[in-house]
């Protein structure tokens, strides 16, 4: 633990230097995607209006997620304009979820937490089936109550070595496949909740070399659509039939304003901007 310890504070360190460093680069390959776990997975009577959601670091197949942090430059917060479900007997990280219990205390299953790869403590849903997530410099006492986590300088994260970091598939709200590693499950309680946030993310590429990507700003909406997505080769092509043509803008006439999956400018609507992608990019996929 002493060797877990010393890196923790090595991260926290490192993730506090300006970005002049040199043993990393940043890049934009890397966003924010939620998955819809169910609603009223907690008891209505009881709760209310409930949604669980998870929030999933997009990135190449291949790559690797070692710490969710926050520094003095991109701080660590996850917020709702509802409130987080923390149950009594859960934690604020995975490594607090107790797998052992979810047959007898269902509502636990659904705390809200952050983590990377793991849903519990047993490294269930996660590449290895091991759980060895640290956390350092972060406050969350807030959180345990229901309210926002924030941090500028402090993190959740793994060693390198923790195959729990390394990317698996998952389905987004819109019933997209894609690549990625689970930093957190919130379960919302409220209708029609959302969640802002913002994260400093570290890892490695498939060639092994450190990347950061500092993602500010993001929100995931009622729908479960984050703005926050990585660039989308193709986007236009909203029926996935890799040509962009009438159906395409059917698609988008039948569901104008509603903010539904078809958005492709990522400002969780749609609108004038996305008719006018799609008409400047017509015809056979060539590009983004």
């Amino acid at each position: 633990m002493l060797a877990r310890t010393q890196t923790a504070f090595f991260l926290a360190t490192a993730m506090a230097t300006p970005a002049a460093a040199s043993w990393f680069y940043t890049t934009d390959e890397v966003g924010i995607a939620a998955e819809i776990v169910g609603d009223g997975l907690l008891p209505t009577e009881s709760f209310g209006t409930n949604r669980t959601v998870r929030i999933w670091a997009v990135m190449p197949s291949g790559w690797r997620l070692d710490a969710v942090a926050g520094n003095n430059e991109q701080s660590l917060h996850f917020s709702t304009d509802a409130s987080f479900y923390q149950d009594v007997l859960g934690g604020a990280t995975s490594m607090f979820i107790a797998q052992a219990l979810f047959d007898l205390v269902p509502e636990v299953q659904w705390d809200s937490f952050l983590t990377i790869g793991a849903t519990d403590n047993s490294g269930g849903g996660a590449p290895g089936g091991n759980n060895n997530l640290s956390h350092i410099g972060i406050d969350f006492e807030p959180f345990e109550l229901g309210n926002a986590v924030n941090s500028s300088n402090g993190s959740c994260f793994i060693l390198p070595t923790d195959q729990q970091g390394e990317t698996t598939t998952f389905t987004d709200a819109c019933g997209r496949e894609g690549t990625g590693v689970l930093i957190a499950q919130f379960t919302l309680l409220g209708a029609e909740a959302s969640i802002n946030g913002s994260v400093l993310l570290q890892g490695r590429d498939a060639d092994s070399n450190t990347w950061q990507s500092r993602i500010a700003d993001f929100t995931v909406g009622p729908e479960g659509l984050s703005n926050a997505t990585p660039p989308v080769a193709c986007a236009g092509d909203i029926n996935s039939d890799e040509v962009i043509d009438v159906f395409d803008l059917l698609e988008l006439l039948d569901r104008f304003s509603s903010g539904a999956c078809a958005d492709i400018t990522g400002d969780l609507q749609i609108n004038a901007e996305d008719f006018l992608h799609l008409l400047e990019h017509w015809g056979a996929c060539s590009g983004p």
